[in-house]
């Protein structure tokens, strides 16, 4: 049986409104209803590193914050580094 046929309830080789109303609430039943199936079913989630090398990082943060994290930190490890070559350079003087 086709859409058409299932769905064309006064045979009058149309779809009219009220036809496509109920075509659209059952297209959303059966999504739900595959969707619960879905759910319903065991499996086994493995998370692991992208074979090709990418990166992988695995957070319950936001990328932007992540990204401003690793930022401070970078900038911290900077400053901490050209301040001991400044000391450095000044005991050596």
């Amino acid at each position: 049986m086709t859409l058409h046929e299932r769905f064309d309830l006064d045979g009058n080789g149309e779809i009219d409104l009220q036809e496509w109303e109920l075509a659209r609430r059952a297209a959303v039943r059966e999504v739900e209803k595959q969707h619960r199936e879905i759910r319903a079913q065991n499996g086994t989630h493995i998370m692991r590193a992208p074979r090709d090398g990418r990166l992988f990082i695995l957070s319950n943060h936001s990328p932007q914050r992540l990204r401003n994290q690793y930022l401070c930190w970078s900038i911290w490890h900077l400053l901490i580094v050209l301040g001991s070559v400044l000391a450095v350079i000044w005991l050596l003087n």
